[in-house]
């Protein structure tokens, strides 16, 4: 009962006295139902993307990237410069996406000089992140394979 007291208290913020950490985790009724099919698909939905993960994997001559022992994917992230694949993917009809820009890294916005943050400034210029949500068809795999294989 405690700890059900305790999670109320951090969801339900309003008129509250105190500083305590607390976040507007409200749902509707709506968002809670959605929420509810999204956990019944959820095995379905990680055996996916290990799947699509392993054909992409194969199709790409690239590095991936990721932190160890992360499973599933959320992205599958591939180490090549930006600029070059971008678009290149894109006009073969492939939508992805540099994870992290440059203009986002703190050190930047701190106006600290970039040497001291080399690795930071490679993944922010040297990273693609591939398409990959359930909900993909074949075709649209296949495609992000093929291009893959030839970029």
């Amino acid at each position: 009962r405690d700890a059900i007291d305790a999670i109320r208290d951090r969801r339900d913020y309003d008129r509250k006295r105190d500083l305590a950490r607390r976040f507007n985790w409200s749902l509707s009724d709506l968002h809670a139902a959605l929420g509810r099919q999204k956990l019944r698909r959820l095995g379905s939905d990680m055996a996916w993307r290990m799947e699509t993960t392993e054909r992409y994997r194969t199709a790409c001559p690239y590095e991936e990237w990721r932190l160890r022992g992360t499973q599933p994917w959320y992205r599958y992230v591939v180490g090549i410069d930006t600029a070059y694949a971008l678009p290149r993917l894109a006009a073969r009809g492939v939508e992805a996406i540099n994870p992290l820009e440059p203009w986002e890294l703190l050190h930047r916005r701190a106006g600290l000089d970039i040497r001291g943050f080399a690795t930071a400034e490679v993944v922010a210029t040297k990273t693609v992140s591939l398409p990959l949500w359930p909900g993909m068809t074949e075709t649209e795999v296949d495609q992000v394979c093929r291009v893959l294989e030839v970029l």
